[in-house]
């Protein structure tokens, strides 16, 4: 998801890594360099491995669900709860319910342009529902259920 927050380009200023290039005399002499030339990058999205990029990815989602909290107030507290980084992970006891939920999150997100991905549960019919409206399931040919399948959830079986 980090690579579909754009900042603004005022802020673009704020994101110039410096690179500092060696610059070969000669192709004869490979080892002989002259003075590194200073090559200076303008980042107009967050960049994935900086230290604020997971607060930054927090800040982002969370100020665009808040435009649907009075629309859809369960399922913006329910994203505003559950996502772990770009992770979302939640649940549900009934199959209308969950169902509901998780259409109305993947219309949240796509408004952002983040889609949700690898849509998993351990109930048939909802995975059957979630295939027949195009959601990006988690690719396995069966649900998930105590003792038969895995499924990691960050990293973890």
């Amino acid at each position: 998801m980090l690579e579909e927050v754009k900042t603004e380009t005022t802020d673009n200023e704020l994101k110039r890594p410096v690179y500092y290039l060696p610059q070969q005399v000669s192709d004869d002499e490979p080892c002989v360099y002259k003075k590194p030339k200073l090559q200076v990058f303008r980042f107009n999205r967050v960049k994935f491995g900086v230290s604020s990029s997971p607060f930054l990815l927090a800040a982002t989602i969370r100020h665009h669900i808040e435009k649907y909290k009075h629309e859809f107030p369960d399922t913006v507290e329910l994203l505003d709860r559950s996502f772990y980084v770009d992770d979302l992970i939640s649940g549900g006891n009934e199959f209308e319910k969950a169902l509901q939920t998780s259409r109305r999150a993947k219309y949240i997100m796509e408004a952002a342009g983040m889609d949700l991905r690898k849509w998993i549960t351990n109930d048939a019919n909802l995975m059957e529902q979630w295939k027949k409206e195009k959601f990006d399931v988690h690719p396995v040919h069966e649900t998930v259920s105590l003792g038969t399948n895995e499924t990691k959830v960050l990293g973890l079986s």
